[in-house]
């Protein structure tokens, strides 16, 4: 008998991506929501081996291999089966177990879990089904006025739970199941008076929590707000108690609060697809967010992020190389639940392990943001976030004044006890000497008279956001440099629809950079939400895609509006290479208009409204543009 339990094996394949490692070992190209590559097990010319990672197993129609992770390795590599589970579980960041005999007590215990796992799917389908009995009408027009279409209440299994504490347990018998399994998953408790089981979930909507294979292991349940209850007719809340918002199921054999992230299984998918993670509050958020585009939203249960979670948005982002985004609200306690993750996140960061920072304006959630302004809104917030490191430095430097010798040595120590918790050593070292320079520049200039502010100085609390200056001046571009804008933009656009290095390059330089044509601000959209992976290997394949979505009459249309004078390595034949340098030059150009407007506008504010803060952003902004001049 094995030493390892079943748990401990299904936990490994839980926290390794069976893409991952086969691309270690093979070339492997993405086919639809699939892997596929030629079968390592005989020889073949044409690819027949499919990789799965939803189901995580890899199957070869040509030979008929199959296998998950560990039957990979042992196949693969020629390793012994307990030395495959070491390798994939030390890949995890999973403690190998003691060692010992599966016992007739493990057996049970997963003969139990099988069952339990059963009793959470059938209990989900009767929940969905109480949404829409005539009389739990005001659960689904809450939700419905929410903004929740049928689609995403279906594709999230979303229902209710009645009033009636004795309902879920009556149906469950019905199916068979005992008392002690339905104390067991957390959906009843035994009574204090007679010991019967009643309901732990009633009167809320009811979210069911998928693991991230697609199996439910409790769920999520939230109260109707006060005004709905009482149009509703329902019965009021005896002795005053006020019941909490949301609750959530216990921890038990199958749901660990600590490792679940709410949605993760829905966003494995969409990862695939070129969604970025997006960690938002509570439960209706991500909801909102998958309904209004934003298809990579999770929200941690009820807790702040802890590590395995950080862990598991890591491993979704890998799907499409993106790096997650944590959203929090633009209040005092969503600046310290982000200073608490961001200490939590430190000691992992890595090259390919790190976040960004996104905060919403003041007193607005990604629901009511979405409902007010628009997903365009929502989106620009996530669009500017900020890295770990901008967020490291403004959570230390924001507001606050470093005039002497020993505040300014305070700011530095604190910085880098920060940097300290990073574990990678190069990671580290980097950090060091970014904070290294971000002081230099923002000590150098105190002391500097630059107009009459108190005692005569201006002093600067923050370094200004020049980049954020720059993105929003360029807006107001006009007359020569705004055609001339549109120009280098356009050929951006069509060297991305060429060139496989430059659509990689395309998000992060055209993110922020819009259109003023509708159809060329449509075409950008579409760009920047492509899987880059699907189209590496064969651009030819994305000219396609555009065709079949109507967009390549606008870009026959700007072919022929002369762009080979600017850019003469659109031509057909250009090397790619000479693309890559004609794309850095023209990035160059327009971010030289980009400071060139930042600059005119940064005057003007100073000239309008004579402050510290208005005069230290242009101070900042002659002096880089002093240094671009000198190079």
């Amino acid at each position: 008998m094995s030493k390892f339990t079943p748990q401990f094996l299904d936990k490994i394949r839980d926290n390794v991506t069976l893409s991952d490692i086969i691309r270690q070992r093979i070339k492997l190209s993405r086919a639809g929501r699939e892997y596929k590559g030629c079968c390592p097990f005989h020889k073949e010319k044409t690819p027949s081996f499919y990789v799965n990672d939803d189901k995580q197993f890899y199957h070869c129609f040509g030979c008929g291999a199959h296998g998950d992770a560990i039957r990979f390795i042992v196949e693969h590599d020629n390793v012994p089966f307990p030395e495959a589970v070491e390798q994939l579980a030390d890949k995890a960041g999973i403690p190998m177990p003691v060692e010992r005999q599966q016992t007739a007590a493990d057996y049970h215990y997963e003969q139990v879990r099988k069952g339990l796992y059963e009793l959470m799917e059938d209990a989900a389908h009767w929940f969905t089904q109480q949404l829409y009995a005539p009389e739990n009408k005001v659960f689904l027009d809450y939700l419905t006025g929410r903004g929740a279409s049928n689609g995403m209440l279906s594709s999230f299994m979303i229902g209710c739970a009645p009033l009636d504490g004795q309902a879920l347990p009556a149906y469950l018998r019905s199916k068979g199941y005992d008392d002690a399994q339905m104390i067991e998953a957390g959906l009843c408790r035994a009574s204090k008076k007679d010991g019967k089981p009643y309901a732990f979930f009633r009167e809320r909507i009811m979210f069911p929590v998928f693991d991230t294979r697609g199996r439910v292991v409790t769920f999520g349940g939230r109260i109707l707000p006060d005004h709905v209850r009482n149009a509703a007719g329902f019965p009021p809340h005896g002795n005053d108690f006020v019941p909490p918002k949301y609750i959530n199921g216990a921890d038990s054999s199958l749901f660990n609060k600590s490792a679940t992230l709410y949605g993760a299984y829905q966003v494995r998918k969409a990862s695939r697809e070129g969604h970025t993670p997006v960690v938002v509050e509570g439960y209706l958020d991500v909801i909102a967010c998958h309904e209004a585009g934003f298809r990579g939203a999770v929200a941690p249960m009820g807790t702040a992020l802890t590590d395995e979670q950080i862990q598991t948005l890591w491993k979704i982002g890998a799907y499409n190389q993106k790096t997650p985004i944590l959203c929090f609200d633009g209040d005092s306690a969503g600046k310290r639940a982000a200073m608490r993750a961001m200490e939590r996140i430190l000691p992992h960061v890595a090259s390919d392990h790190t976040v960004k920072i996104a905060f919403m304006p003041e007193g607005e959630d990604p629901y009511s943001y979405i409902k007010s302004k628009g997903e365009k809104a929502l989106r620009e917030v996530f669009r500017q976030s900020m890295s770990l490191a901008d967020f490291l430095w403004d959570s230390h430097v924001s507001g606050k004044r470093f005039e002497t010798p020993e505040e300014r040595g305070a700011l530095e120590k604190a910085l880098n006890a920060s940097v300290d918790m990073i574990a990678d050593e190069q990671i580290k070292a980097y950090y060091r000497r970014d904070v290294k320079d971000r002081l230099y520049k923002l000590f150098s200039n105190f002391g500097k008279k630059s107009g009459k502010g108190k005692g005569g100085k201006f002093n600067q609390s923050t370094q200004p956001d020049l980049e954020k200056y720059s993105r929003r001046a360029v807006l107001n571009l006009s007359g020569e440099d705004e055609a001339l804008v549109e120009t280098l933009q356009t050929i951006l656009v069509l060297g991305a629809i060429k060139f496989a290095p430059l659509l990689e390059r395309f998000y992060d330089v055209m993110a922020y950079r819009p259109f003023r044509q509708g159809d060329m601000e449509r075409l950008k959209q579409y760009l920047l939400d492509v899987d880059v992976d699907e189209y590496a290997n064969d651009m030819s394949a994305l000219m396609q895609a555009l065709t079949n979505e109507g967009y390549a009459p606008i870009i026959q249309q700007r072919e022929q509006q002369g762009l080979y004078i600017h850019a003469p390595w659109l031509k057909p034949g250009a090397e790619e290479h000479d693309a890559v340098k004609g794309w850095d030059g023209a990035v160059a150009r327009l971010n030289g208009l980009a400071h060139k407007a930042a600059l005119l506008e940064a005057t003007k504010a100073l000239e309008s409204d004579f402050t510290e803060e208005n005069a230290a952003r242009l101070v900042a902004l002659q002096q880089m543009d002093n240094a671009r001049k000198a190079l």
